[in-house]
């Protein structure tokens, strides 16, 4: 059986195997990076060197340095390395923090609160494209958004979201929101066919065991959450006054909702605080970012497919439908679930088109 240093080697090796111009190697009881390097001020031609990242030799230093490694590899390719990013003595001492500054410590920072695959697409990708060299300010961050993203794009969320929070780790005033996507992004167009009912719906959430997922399963089936949004909500307990309020820092920001049927309100008791039956812990979870949250459920679904045989996002897209067969205002509904008019009309159009032919099979009936 292989040794705890052993199993390390290993794992710095592997990690090193993920790039092309950088490798990761361990100095003594410090992780180092290793890689063909720009020329120093005073020198004329590049050099193979050692970047020492002060991080110590075990999984917890391997993941920040690998976050390290991810964003030196990034500005050697892009052609934007500059030493007084990394070396302290070249570095002047009354120097103002340039974005390079506050981007090496924002993704230090969220390198120990998400995986490594949302650190390198939500944070290292957007924020390697602003200039590393210069003054963080809110101008620049907007101007860059705007000129390399569209509107309701994923990359527009992405970018937003990211940017927003570098200005708010250096206590800049921003206002970054008013260009995040209206209502979010654009989706597929959902088929109602496919979707669950609501008889199946009730049935399964009557089915299962745990309290903490009965509740949350509650809150999407009842609300039309997003899976994340189920634990970032606020529900009142007063019947006269069922809504539900979605927190600030989710994927399209604070909305209300209401209940869809109201007899779900009163039976599956959604306003519940949830007891501690999750795997993950209250004071872990509330730490983790959206994308984490909503893996959470997405995993728990995936694994009860035989008690659960839909998606976490099938009771949302159900929610919708029933809205709309129950002739709730399209505006209304899509206020309701936290987007655009726009987007709810292209994605639950087959369902929208059918309500609006059955009412005007309705209205004719009446007339005959």
């Amino acid at each position: 059986m292989a040794t705890k240093d052993e199993r390390l080697k290993r794992s710095i090796k592997k990690a090193s195997q993920k790039f092309d111009r950088v490798r990761i190697e361990r100095r003594g009881d410090k992780l180092s990076l290793r890689a063909t390097l720009p020329p120093k001020p005073g020198e004329d031609k590049p050099k193979q060197r050692y970047l020492p990242t002060g991080k110590p030799v075990n999984e917890a230093g391997l993941k920040l340095a690998i976050s390290m490694a991810m964003r030196l590899e990034a500005e050697l390719i892009e052609s934007r390395f500059e030493w007084k990013n990394w070396d302290k003595k070249i570095a002047k001492v009354n120097e103002p923090k340039t974005v390079g500054d506050w981007v090496n410590e924002l993704i230090q920072r969220k390198s120990a609160q998400v995986n490594e695959a949302t650190l390198k697409r939500e944070y290292i990708s957007p924020l390697s494209r602003l200039p590393q060299g210069e003054p963080l300010t809110e101008m620049l961050c907007k101007e860059l958004i705007e000129q390399i993203t569209k509107p309701k794009s994923r990359s527009r969320l992405r970018y937003v979201t990211a940017y927003i929070q570098l200005l708010q780790s250096a206590g800049l005033p921003q206002s970054l929101r008013n260009l995040l996507p209206v209502g979010g992004v654009v989706s597929g167009r959902i088929n109602p066919d496919e979707l669950p009912n609501d008889e199946q719906i009730f049935e399964v959430w009557n089915q299962i065991k745990n309290p903490g997922y009965k509740i949350l399963f509650s809150r999407m089936a009842v609300y039309g959450l997003r899976p994340h949004e189920s634990f970032k909500c606020q529900i009142s307990k007063n019947k006269d006054e069922p809504f539900c309020k979605v927190d600030d820092d989710t994927k399209t920001g604070s909305h209300i909702a209401f209940p869809w049927p109201f007899d779900w309100y009163e039976i599956m008791e959604p306003w519940s605080d949830f007891v501690p039956h999750l795997k993950v812990e209250r004071a872990v979870w509330s730490k983790y970012d959206n994308e984490r949250l909503g893996n959470i459920l997405s995993t728990w679904f995936l694994r009860n497919k035989k008690t659960v045989p839909f998606t976490a996002y099938m009771l949302r897209h159900r929610y919708a439908c029933r809205l709309a067969e129950n002739s709730i205002p399209t505006g209304r509904a899509a206020s309701w679930m936290g987007h655009d008019i726009s987007i709810h009309t292209k994605v639950y159009e087959q369902a929208l088109g059918l309500q609006g032919e059955l009412e005007a099979w309705r209205h004719a009936q009446g007339k005959s």
